[in-house]
């Protein structure tokens, strides 16, 4: 019956509707993938920008010593800036000229002499009431516990108050000079001369008039022997009694004197003459002596602060220019050659970040010393693209690097160059490297590298040999760097990328590996299936340029879940009886289709990276279990059956790899179910199981063309034919009873292929 008209418009209608969606779907998704790579562009140019923010191109600033190379005129007034040197010993001879600050503490003066007074006259209260010499020497020891017995005695014997007098003035005329706890105090403060504030009163001395408690004690002797009269006895207790109430009473005002040493130091000129403009500083072809250097320097420190010439705004537009021709041909390497990198974003941050780290560690080292441009280590950057990504992306962003590194320099093409041969040559040391330790060849290929450049460099430009050593130094110091460097990035770069290198990947293909070793105790045939499967993984990676080393190691770990319960799986149940015999479809379909979710756990917790997890979870893809589908159909009849209960549950391979590991697992397992195996027969096992993995959409994700599944079939099958051939009948020995020979029969044997008997 044919279709109405209404009913047709309603079906265009909806078919027209249903292709707008899909198409602004399409478009938001490939304008939001455009925008994240121009944010990502404009964000490593903002970088280059801030790391050599806008200036006219350096200038190497020529040095005392020097011939000046062109004619230098003062293209502005300025300043002659001193030296720091200069300006170190101006500021410490003003601060050392700068008074310590001392704050005397009348209201402590007055109470010790205050307390001196009341002792002298307690001693005199107990020496009048005439108590016995020992007990008056206890109690008055109580309230002057400094003094010995012998002092106390001589004082209890000498009462007198022109005495007592006396050595209240000595106290107070000792204490009014100022008493310090500690002289080291004054020595580590500096200076000669100290300002004593007393009484909101500021007195300057000498910092030598200042007491502490051995020299007021001394003063006290010296004193006391003008006062005390005669009498050796008299005299000690004079000094002991005044010492012993000795106390500081004077303080350094640590804050006020730093503010006047720092109010010193700000009043020095930081200046010592003017260059007007147009002056000549420098002509071309004379030595630049050290008066004609200090202009010079004071030259390129004065230009910051002037405002901003045409010339400058030139020159930062043009260094923006070749900022991003550069940035943009890289870009455009990577679209058209590499984009499977330029597709990931991941990779994309990677790249960029190693980029930005090589400009940053240029401008902290140009920083340092303009006269190290050889120390710039963009041999790691190159290191860790190659090995991270490939050795074409390394080859290409050290190229970026170096022209840029020219740009950041002034046009310098020698450094380029020594940069260039550097980078270049850690590439072509670590393109194949296998083993961590090999990554130390990298150090003699780039330092002899960085050394011949540098050598036939500076020869060239006839430069002193002591210069030309230096140099060569700095070249081998940058080979050792940067190797090293990367040596203790290249781990956290795997991790917090997520990149799986064919370092990691040698290593864990290690078959002695803890998770390795469990598989083949726990599930031998698992273990001698997934040796299998990682043969014909890898031949057949080779033949369609995949990565041969990630299929055959991630073949080897494809099947780790299965060691959770290895008995439900028939590669383990030699001599035993299935499991499965006893349980409902439904069931032994989930037990089968856990081992997935158990390889996932496993991988994780033994620290595997995320490209042989995502094998181990796409390995199966979305496919149906036919032997308990075709089962449940028999069991459930009369309640229908849908096949989503006996489908993996994926996802689909999303890599070559994944995809090459899949085809093998099943060839392999199919393969081994054959009775007379021939070449015919696994050429027509190996069609089969490509033929349904296409129907089933299963390799839709990767990027496997037919001219690949082809290559693939072809390889499979010789590896096919290698290992399960049959072997021939060797001839059994028979024996009489007594052990000797007694005739020869043909033997049977056991083909690989499943236990049938042959005939020699």
């Amino acid at each position: 019956m044919p279709m109405k008209p209404t009913a047709r418009k309603s079906r265009t209608n909806a078919t027209l509707k249903v292709f707008r969606k899909s198409l602004v779907r399409w478009h938001r998704s490939s304008l939001g993938f455009w925008i994240e790579r121009a944010a990502m562009f404009l964000i490593v140019l903002a970088m280059v920008n801030v790391l050599y923010p806008a200036k006219p191109a350096l200038q190497k600033v020529p040095k005392e010593g020097d011939i000046a190379r062109e004619d230098v005129i003062a293209p502005f007034t300025f300043f002659i800036e001193k030296s720091h040197a200069e300006l170190e010993s101006e500021w410490k001879a003003v601060i050392e000229a700068v008074p310590t600050v001392l704050d005397f503490d009348s209201d402590r003066t007055s109470k010790i002499v205050s307390d001196f007074r009341s002792f002298l006259s307690k001693v005199s209260s107990i020496a009048k009431e005439g108590r016995p010499i020992r007990k008056a020497i206890d109690e008055i020891n109580s309230l002057n516990p400094a003094m010995s017995a012998e002092g106390i005695s001589g004082l209890i014997k000498n009462r007198d108050a022109k005495f007592d007098k006396a050595m209240t003035g000595v106290l107070k005329d000792v204490l009014d000079r100022g008493v310090i706890a500690s002289r080291e105090e004054l020595a580590l403060s500096g200076g000669s001369k100290v300002a004593v504030v007393k009484r909101g009163k500021e007195i300057t001395r000498g910092v030598e008039t200042i007491l502490d408690s051995i020299s007021a004690t001394n003063l006290i002797k010296e004193l006391a022997t003008q006062l005390a009269g005669s009498g050796q006895l008299r005299m000690e207790t004079f000094v002991e009694a005044v010492s012993s109430f000795i106390a500081p009473n004077i303080a350094i005002n640590v804050k006020e004197t730093h503010s006047r040493k720092e109010e010193a130091k700000l009043g020095v000129a930081t200046t010592k003459g003017t260059v007007l403009k147009g002056e000549m500083i420098v002509r071309a072809h004379d030595v630049v002596t050290a008066e004609v250097a200090e202009k010079l320097r004071s030259l390129e420190l004065n230009k910051g602060g002037m405002p901003i010439p045409s010339s400058m705004i030139s020159s930062a537009a043009g260094r923006n220019i070749l900022y991003c021709i550069v940035l943009g041909v890289l870009s455009a390497y990577l679209f058209l050659f590499k984009g499977v990198f330029f597709k990931n974003y991941s990779m994309l941050v990677l790249l960029s970040l190693l980029f930005t780290v090589a400009v940053a560690l240029s401008a902290v080292i140009l920083r340092l010393d303009a006269g190290s441009v050889y120390l710039v280590p963009i041999a790691i950057t190159s290191i860790l693209a190659c090995v991270l990504l490939d050795a074409q992306i390394g080859v290409a962003l050290t190229l970026a690097l170096s022209v840029l590194f020219a740009v950041f320099t002034g046009l310098r093409v020698p450094v380029m160059l020594v940069a260039l041969s550097g980078g270049l040559a850690a590439v072509y040391s670590v393109r194949s490297i296998t083993r961590r330790y090999e990554f130390y060849r990298a150090v003699l290929f780039v330092s002899l590298a960085n050394v011949l450049c540098i050598l036939g460099l500076e020869l060239f430009r006839l430069t002193p040999m002591a210069q030309i050593l230096r140099a060569s130094g700095f070249g081998v110091l940058n080979a050792f760097a940067s190797t090293f460097v990367a040596i203790g990035l290249l781990p956290l770069c795997e991790h917090a990328f997520g990149v799986t290198t064919d370092i990691r990947l040698l290593e864990l293909s290690d078959l002695n590996r803890p998770l390795l070793r469990e598989l083949a105790m726990k599930a031998p045939g698992t273990f001698h299936h997934s040796i299998v499967v990682s043969n014909l993984a890898q031949a057949a990676a080779e033949a369609v340029g995949a990565n041969s080393l990630l299929a055959r190691v991630g073949s080897y770990y494809h099947d780790i879940g299965k060691m959770t319960r290895p008995d439900y799986f028939i590669e383990n149940q030699t001599g035993k009886k299935n499991p499965h015999d006893e349980l409902a479809p439904k069931m032994g379909s989930l037990i089968v289709m856990s081992h997935i979710k158990d390889g996932i756990e496993l991988a994780k917790k033994a620290g595997l990276p995320k490209t042989i997890i995502d094998i181990v979870a796409q390995h199966h893809g979305t496919g149906l279990m036919v032997w308990f589908y075709d089962k449940g159909l028999a069991h459930y009849l009369d309640d229908g059956i849908s096949d989503i209960h006996f489908r993996y549950p994926g996802p689909k391979p999303q890599s070559r790899e994944a995809g090459i590991v899949m085809l093998a697992d099943s060839t392999e397992a199919r393969a081994r179910s054959i009775e007379s195996p021939t070449p015919n027969r696994f050429q027509g096992v190996v069609k089969e199981i490509i033929d349904d993995r296409l129907k089933e959409g299963q390799l839709d994700e990767t990027d496997l063309t037919m001219r690949d599944l082809h290559k693939i079939s072809e390889r499979f099958l010789p590896v096919l034919i290698g290992i399960f051939h049959p072997r021939i009948g060797y001839p059994s020995v028979e024996r009489d009873k007594n052990g000797n020979l007694r005739k020869r029969s043909s033997g049977k044997v056991r083909s690989e292929t499943g236990g049938r008997k042959a005939n020699r």
